[in-house]
């Protein structure tokens, strides 16, 4: 069975991971979905005021709000799949989870070539190298929009 890590960075992610996700299942026999997204970790001026069961909740609360809209489109078209919020640093959190769930591809989603999205295409560019580096054996897709 295929295994196949769907990153949802931020609301510009949303329809393409549902509709990418949507295709792959309908595409393969056997394929588990997993969405993932990834919360940046408090700053340690903010963590040491609050707890840290606290900080947990909170970073996952937004992350599953993020990920709602995926999920609900996903379960109307009967498309199994689990919902993962990660925290920390993008490239070292996505490429442990892509180890250690054994992930044969990871999706992300094509960013255009604008100035704004520069910052996203080079934290995408940071996952594919980490995870070239740690996980050589996994196919990285860059699919389109």
């Amino acid at each position: 069975m295929k295994i196949v890590a769907v990153l949802v960075l931020d609301s510009r992610d949303v329809a393409w991971a549902a509709r990418r996700a949507t295709a792959l299942y309908h595409q393969w026999a056997r394929v588990q979905i997993r969405l993932i997204t990834l919360q940046p970790a408090f700053s340690t001026h903010i963590s040491r005021f609050f707890s840290a069961r606290y900080l947990e909740r909170i970073h996952r609360e937004d992350g599953l709000k993020l990920l709602a809209p995926v999920a609900r489109a996903l379960d109307k078209a009967s498309v199994p799949h689990r919902l993962h919020v990660l925290v920390g640093r993008r490239a070292e959190c996505i490429a442990e989870f892509v180890e250690s769930y054994a992930c044969s591809e990871l999706l992300l989603r094509n960013e255009s070539r604008s100035l704004l999205r520069l910052g996203c295409d080079s934290i995408n560019s940071g996952i594919r190298r980490r995870l070239r580096a740690l996980y050589p054996g996994g196919k990285i897709s860059r699919a389109p929009r």
